[in-house]
Order: structure tokens, then C-alpha cells, then sequence
């Protein structure tokens, strides 16, 4: 939301934007394996892909796994006695 409103996009279009993008997403997920997600919300020659494609080039998606990896294993760590 911040990058849009960067860029002229009024703070309730960037919002709502956002909203819908993610709503759209949530929904899908629930029926569709990753995998499938992917594949549709990337709509080939679209913007999505366009974004996915250059994340994946530049290895964008790294500070992700990241911090996903950190997050497992605070999950997976032994617990205090």
C-alpha cells in the first residue's frame, strides 16, 4: 500500500486494492493447493506474473524463507522447563 501511495495512488484505492488482492488469494487458498494458487493468481502476461517472475530471477522471495525459517525453528525449539 505504501509503494502505491509512492506513486500517486490515493490512500483508499491503495487500501482497497490491497484488500480485495488479499481477500482474492484467501479465498482461492481454500480450495486450491499452493502450487495451483500460484498458477492462478499469476495470470500469464499480467502483472502478477510480471512481479513473481522478477522475484524469482533476483531470488526476491530469500528475506521470506528467511523468515519463515527463523519462525520454525522458535516453533520447533525446545521448551523452557
Amino acid at each position: 500500500q505504501d509503494w502505491a501511495e509512492a506513486g500517486g495512488v490515493g490512500r483508499e484505492a491503495a487500501e482497497q486494492y490491497v484488500r480485495a488482492f488479499v481477500h482474492c488469494l484467501a479465498d482461492m487458498a481454500q480450495d486450491l493447493p499452493p502450487a495451483e494458487l500460484a498458477k492462478r493468481a499469476a495470470t500469464p502476461g499480467g502483472i502478477n506474473e510480471q512481479a513473481l517472475r522478477i522475484l524469482r530471477e533476483t531470488d526476491g522471495l530469500a528475506p521470506f524463507r528467511q523468515a519463515l525459517d527463523s519462525v520454525f525453528a522458535r516453533m520447533n525449539a525446545p521448551k523452557p522447563r
